[in-house]
């Protein structure tokens, strides 16, 4: 069974050796220890509220903390593939595909202003918020300009 979130064996868990399992977990426990300002395993232990052992339980029976894993990306706005594997996808939009984007967005301003769902007094502050509706979407997926 193939797994998108392993790093190694073509994405088959199964087939990971031990020690590389092993070895992932320690970053994953790393990483949430870097995320929320803690200095040991431990640390992470008592902040999840759990016995003391449990991270290294988690590395000695290759167990993928996924609790502490959705808790750190909620406290810290980290994101799971970064806990997961120390980098983040970035989305990449081109001066292109941002101004289909901005039309979209005036299109569903128009269809909402016909249906009475949206106002505005004068169009400079539609472009306005077009502008913001595109910006804040870019600033959410980690834009990177191209």
């Amino acid at each position: 069974m193939l797994n998108p979130i392993c790093p190694d064996a073509n994405g088959d868990i199964k087939k990971m050796p031990d020690d590389e399992k092993r070895h992932w977990v320690r970053m994953i426990n790393g990483r949430l220890m870097a995320a929320w300002d803690l200095k040991d395993y431990k640390a992470i232990a008592r902040h999840m509220g759990l016995n003391d052992k449990a991270p290294t339980n988690w590395i000695q029976k290759f167990t993928i903390p996924w609790n502490a894993i959705y808790a750190c990306h909620s406290q810290t706005g980290r994101s799971i593939e970064w806990i997961l594997h120390g980098h983040d996808v970035t989305f990449t939009a081109s001066d292109r595909t941002i101004e289909k984007m901005k039309q979209s967005a005036a299109t569903l301003i128009q269809s909402s202003k016909e249906m009475q769902m949206l106002s505005f007094k004068d169009d400079s502050l539609e472009a306005l918020f077009i502008d913001g509706l595109v910006n804040n979407f870019l600033n959410v997926v980690g834009k990177e300009q191209n």
